[in-house]
């Protein structure tokens, strides 16, 4: 009874152990959103960043992105009509990957043929523009 009794315990936390490692290699891409997508009234010309309205409270993206084992998961906030994905590779300026989506809510992008290195992600839908900086290693 008690061999029993450890070795479902020793499967147990085998398991959680397993789960935990599996997580683990996620990582967050942090998005940023253009300043001139932020300004009232549409106007783009002229104003500095001091003219331009305070945000008082916590500003939702459009989308959010993470990496994990090569693959780039794209979750979509906010409706939005089409978005193209564009993915550039900063050493050689190659886009080695664009699509336009419409009405895109999750999306999965895989990156493993891809060579190792700092990547630029790019979502652009209308005048809205996201962008944020990840590095690829396998």
């Amino acid at each position: 009874m008690k061999v029993s009794v450890f070795i479902l315990f020793a499967l147990l936390t085998l398991n959680i152990s397993m789960n935990a490692q599996s997580t683990s290699g996620r990582i967050d891409i942090m998005l940023t959103q253009q300043l001139a997508d932020r300004e009232m009234g549409g106007d783009t010309g002229g104003g500095t960043t001091e003219e331009m309205p305070k945000t008082r409270g916590a500003v939702l993206q459009a989308a959010y992105a993470s990496l994990d084992n090569g693959v780039i998961s794209v979750q979509f906030i906010q409706w939005l009509p089409f978005a193209t994905v564009t993915i550039t590779n900063e050493a050689t300026d190659e886009v080695v990957y664009e699509q336009s989506y419409a009405n895109p809510t999750d999306l999965s992008i895989d990156l493993t043929g891809e060579a190792g290195g700092d990547y630029t992600l790019e979502i652009v839908s209308g005048e809205m523009s996201l962008t944020g900086s990840f590095f690829l290693d396998f």
